[in-house]
């Protein structure tokens, strides 16, 4: 999963040194560069996580998911 989404960071970086407009960029960058990063950032939150926390660990993937959620 974090190949996957590291696919389309790569993408967003390529197409975003040919953007001409601000359109293009906001696509490039902001479409693909965020799912990417979306993709990458959850993968690698709950590794670090049973990685790194054991005894706090519930706390830590409780931050994390608080983090994740955007106000309507």
């Amino acid at each position: 999963m974090a190949t996957a989404g590291l696919l389309p960071v790569a993408l967003s970086f390529g197409l975003n040194t040919r953007a001409y407009s601000a359109l293009a960029v906001h696509l490039t960058w902001g479409l693909l560069g965020g799912l990417g990063t979306g993709m990458v950032g959850r993968v690698l939150g709950v590794t670090v996580t049973t990685c790194g926390f054991v005894r706090q660990r519930g706390v830590v993937v409780g931050m994390f998911g608080a983090g994740a959620i955007r106000p309507a």
